[in-house]
């Protein structure tokens, strides 16, 4: 009885215990992750689209787990009408018709117009995509520290003679916030890494940093210390 007791002990003990929640978290905690994202989206464009049941009598006593999957599902349909008919029997009059009223309303042409850019950017292929962000390590001030971001935009701004990159720089772990930064060319250098890959660092917190991410960064690194040291 007592080596049973002493080897429940040392089971749930203090380092066991905490490799083994360690352990676990680094199991699930991506599908867990993946989950929380997914039931957001479900929850915020299934209830969206849920408003359009309020239409219907004796609705109310729906769950509402329910009217968010109902919706969910009309959502979906809708979008691919709406996709459909603008390929098949209306071509891109139906886009042209929604941009051309949109953009005669204020501040929601800002939204719409900016919501426009960021789903087309997602739709296009991976090869067209690569070409128009272009990964870049950049830094601040003098001291550092080092950031790893998107340039947004392939053709800088010109300010007094100086060539300024608009880039955006995601959050760690959840990419789809972060930080927009107006970079002068001096503390910037663009990095042989890909959208994909960029994004999995940022994501794991340079978990998912791999021999051939490792040397792209290092030679990032060497070029951009070289062009401050020049300045300097």
């Amino acid at each position: 009885m007592g080596f049973k007791i002493q080897k429940f002990k040392e089971l749930f003990n203090k380092e066991n215990f905490k490799r083994d929640f360690l352990t676990g978290l680094i199991a699930l905690g991506p599908l867990i992750l993946t989950l929380y994202i997914l039931f957001t989206f479900i929850s915020l464009f299934g209830n969206f689209f849920a408003n359009l049941l309020l239409l219907i009598p004796g609705v109310e006593t729906i769950p509402p787990i329910v009217k968010t999957i109902i919706g969910f599902l009309i959502g979906l349909v809708l979008v691919f009408l709406a996709g459909l008919s603008a390929r098949v029997f209306i071509g891109f009059q139906l886009e042209s018709f929604i941009n051309n009223l949109v953009s005669r309303i204020p501040l929601v042409n800002t939204i719409y117009n900016a919501v426009r850019d960021l789903l087309g950017f997602f739709s296009m292929s991976k090869e067209k995509r690569l070409q128009q962000s272009r990964t870049a390590l950049f830094k601040l001030n003098d001291g550092g520290p080092y950031f790893l971001g998107f340039v947004t935009r392939e053709e800088p701004l010109e300010i007094q003679g100086r060539k300024i990159y608009t880039v955006f720089m995601p959050t760690t772990p959840n990419p789809t916030t972060g930080f927009y930064f107006l970079v002068e060319e001096s503390r910037l250098v663009f990095v042989d890494l890909d959208l994909t890959e960029a994004f999995k660092i940022i994501m794991t917190a340079g978990l998912s940093l791999d021999i051939k991410g490792g040397e792209s960064l290092n030679n990032g690194f060497a070029e951009l210390l070289k062009k401050t040291d020049q300045q300097n």
